[in-house]
């Protein structure tokens, strides 16, 4: 699958883990890479929505479109699949509520 980032810090932090961890701490930092693996893995989309650990699941409006994976706790991935879903967009990292 061809993934593309938003931004720059969302690449940077998946190609140097310590930027990663200054950014968010160690366990969302390893969690994050970790996930980035497995969505360059994945020759689809269709397959990341079939692995359950990652509890992929779509969100509701104001989000349409976009999608959400666990990291851990409540920290979450942001995604939005292409119209073919063969291409991903890495969208953000964030404290789901804002905690």
């Amino acid at each position: 699958m061809r993934v593309v980032f938003r931004t720059n810090q969302l690449r940077r932090a998946y190609e140097e883990a310590s930027y990663a961890t200054r950014l968010w701490g160690e366990a969302v930092a390893r969690k994050y890479i970790l996930r980035m693996e497995v969505i360059y893995a994945a020759a689809d989309f269709d397959m990341l929505c079939r692995i359950r650990a990652l509890r992929l699941h779509p969100l509701e409006l104001p989000r349409d479109g976009q999608w959400a994976m666990d990291l851990t706790g409540r920290w979450r991935l942001i995604v939005i699949p292409s119209a073919d879903e063969e291409d991903v967009t890495i969208w953000e990292v964030t404290n789901h509520y804002g905690d």
